[in-house]
């Protein structure tokens, strides 16, 4: 579980710093997306590695229904639906035509 969120962290690490990249070179609403999408990635690994290395139990990291499992969650969903679609969109905006 560990080793899962510290290459997860590592993987979150390098898309915040390619995003941040971005942002500074192109129109901003495409990067910034997969901007956002990259911090999700970075608290997906926050929240594996809190609950691998049992950090702010209160949370309730892992169990069904807590604060923790909705960070989790939240965190899970922006990564997923935020980093394509920014990707997506500065495709499109860079598309020949």
């Amino acid at each position: 579980m560990l080793l899962r969120a510290l290459l997860t962290l590592a993987a979150g690490a390098t898309l915040l710093i390619w995003s941040l990249k971005r942002v500074r070179e192109f129109s901003p609403l495409g990067p910034i997306l997969q901007l956002v999408g990259a911090c999700g990635v970075l608290g997906v690994a926050g929240a594996h590695l809190c609950e691998a290395l049992r950090l702010l139990p209160g949370m309730g990291w892992g169990a069904p229904h807590s604060i923790g499992h909705y960070v989790d969650l939240v965190s899970a969903l922006a990564a997923v639906t935020l980093l394509p679609v920014g990707l997506l969109v500065t495709r499109l905006r860079d598309a020949p035509g």
